[in-house]
This record gives C-alpha cells, sequence and structure tokens, in this order.
C-alpha cells in the first residue's frame, strides 16, 4: 500500500504540472486519482478532455490514469496530426485517439481487440464533437486477418496476440485485420490524406508490418511505435522495412518508443 501511494504522489505531481490538459481535466484526475489509490473505483469513470471524456476502467484505473498523462503530455506519441488521418493500432481506450483529434486530424481510425478496452474506448468516441470522423473497430491487427487469440494480462494495456508478451490471466477469441485492410479503409475515409500509423501491440508489430508490402505503406508518412521487451522481431528488422518504404528518419525516446518519418524532401 506504501508503494502504491507513493506512485499515486508522483502521478499527482505530474497531473498538476500537465499543462496540457484543461484545469477541469486536472481536477478530475486528481480526484480520479484519490479513489483510485484508495482501490474505491467500482464502475467506469470519466475525466473532460478537450472535445469529448475519456473513461478510466474499474481494475486498471491507476495505469489508465497513468496512460492519459503519458498521452496528453506529448512525449509517447509526439505525432503531427493537423491535417492527417491517424491509423491507432492498439488503441486501448481511446486516450491516443481523442488527443489526436485534438491536435487537428481529420480522421482517426482505432483498432482495438479487447472487449473492456473496446467498452471504455467506445464510450469515449460516443462522448466525442467529432465523433462521426472517429471509427473504432473491435479486432486486432496482424498478420493475416481471421481469428486469433488474445491473451490477456492483469493490466488493460498488457494484453498480446504473443502469448510470452503477456502476463497470462485468461484469453480471449478476437478478429483480426491486416495493416493494408486498415490503410485502404483510411483512404477511402479521406482520400489521398497522409496517414499517421500508430503502433502499441505489445511485440506484434513486426507481425503487423511485415505483412505490408513497402508499397503498401505508400500514405504513411509518420510511424510511432513502442518496441516492447522480448517482441519476437528486432527492432533493426523493423527499421529497415519501414526504411524500404521510404520510412528512413528515425528518433528514439526511453530506448524503445519510436518515431519513424520520411525524410523532409521526399514529402
Amino acid at each position: 500500500m506504501l508503494a502504491r501511494i507513493r506512485y499515486s504522489a508522483r502521478l499527482a505531481r505530474r497531473i498538476a504540472r500537465c499543462s496540457e490538459l484543461p484545469a477541469a481535466s486536472r481536477r478530475s484526475l486528481l480526484r480520479m486519482l484519490l479513489v483510485a489509490t484508495a482501490g474505491l473505483v467500482r464502475g467506469y469513470r470519466s475525466v473532460p478532455v478537450p472535445g469529448g471524456r475519456l473513461f478510466v476502467g474499474r481494475q486498471s484505473s491507476l495505469i489508465d490514469i497513468t496512460t492519459i498523462v503519458d498521452v496528453w503530455e506529448g512525449a509517447m506519441f509526439p505525432a503531427r496530426c493537423a491535417g492527417r488521418v491517424v491509423v491507432d493500432v492498439g488503441a486501448h481506450k481511446g486516450y491516443f485517439s481523442s488527443w489526436a483529434l485534438s491536435h487537428g486530424a481529420t480522421a482517426v481510425l482505432s483498432y482495438e481487440p479487447q472487449s473492456e478496452n473496446v467498452t471504455a474506448l467506445q464510450l469515449g468516441h460516443d462522448s466525442h464533437d467529432a465523433a462521426s470522423s472517429w471509427l473504432v473497430q473491435a479486432a486486432a491487427v496482424g498478420a493475416e486477418s481471421g481469428r486469433a487469440t488474445l491473451y490477456l494480462s492483469g493490466e488493460s494495456w498488457g494484453h498480446s496476440l504473443h502469448r510470452h508478451m503477456a502476463d497470462t490471466v485468461r484469453s480471449e477469441q478476437v478478429d483480426v485485420v491486416t495493416l493494408e485492410s486498415a490503410l485502404s479503409r483510411a483512404d477511402a475515409l479521406r482520400p489521398g490524406a497522409e496517414v499517421v500509423l500508430k503502433l502499441n501491440v505489445e511485440g506484434a508489430a513486426g507481425d503487423i508490418l511485415f505483412a505490408a508490402p513497402p508499397e503498401a505503406l505508400t500514405s504513411v508518412v509518420e510511424v510511432h511505435l513502442d518496441h516492447e521487451p522480448g517482441s519476437p522481431h528486432s527492432a533493426d528488422s523493423i527499421l529497415q522495412h519501414l526504411a524500404d518504404a521510404g520510412l528512413s528518419d528515425v528518433q528514439v525516446h526511453l530506448g524503445r518508443l519510436y518515431r519513424i518519418t520520411r525524410p523532409l524532401q521526399a514529402r
């Protein structure tokens, strides 16, 4: 309990300093943090943010609050969304998707397979002023379309199609689509638009990207991915595949968060 209190105290300081969030959002998060620290969250609770609301889960409230702050501080996935379509793979509860809309994305396509996360994601979508530009699909993105086993972690952000990547407590059968189909859907929604691709998929980034030939990535101008320890494909192999598609400018944060873009002269 003492460790939980210390963690919450550090998180409270981050919330108070997060100028990207309006004051009402910070106050709501601080109240929610107090309840979460005491272990009293019993149902979904929501946080007002520009354009809508974000929903925090019942059993992962501290992690969810942390993720909201990570995203809204802009350090986790510092994407340039204005005028672009965002394809959010591993969308969790929609925190990055909502952030992208507030930062000028013309449309967002969110892919999330886990049922409870999808419930919170859909609630966030339904609350948003730009819901008509935000498409939610309850599916994983993988090497091939069909059905697959999703291994569920005790924490809402830790689910994976790779059993060894999750601290598995149970599993679900989920729909799977390919990245190529997701990008085709994005182009149908906003023909010719540049695409920002975000991948937070607990080891599946290589599976997803290697199944998409370089020519399928023509519309993608920016990729954000979290290359988690234990991932079955090396970061170097993933970066080489993206470089073959013209995405060769690489920045790394915290040793695992990658931002990959096209060289300016190629845009």
